[in-house]
């Protein structure tokens, strides 16, 4: 699953994590699969809601199934972006 980013400069960017526990309070304990804590040592952990999360894209079995001009979300190494 994917989680929407809150930070500043990232707001709307979403990022692979996998949920750890669901807390009592309804929101949900995620790890994130490509972010680090802020000391660089362990994957980010953080507490989000529900409405944060949403499913992994399908994966695509070939590019040729795209149209010219049509809209897409893209992976690169600072994550999801919306075109």
């Amino acid at each position: 699953m994917e989680v929407c980013s809150k930070e500043e400069g990232f707001v709307g960017s979403y990022f692979e994590a996998t949920i750890v526990s669901c807390l009592f309070n309804g929101q949900y304990l995620v790890c994130y699969k490509n972010l680090l804590q802020d000391d660089k040592f362990g994957l980010l952990l953080e507490t989000v809601y529900p409405y944060e999360i949403r499913p992994l894209p399908p994966r695509v079995r070939s590019p040729h199934e795209f149209q010219l001009n049509q809209k897409v979300d893209a992976f690169d190494n600072d994550g999801w972006y919306k075109s």
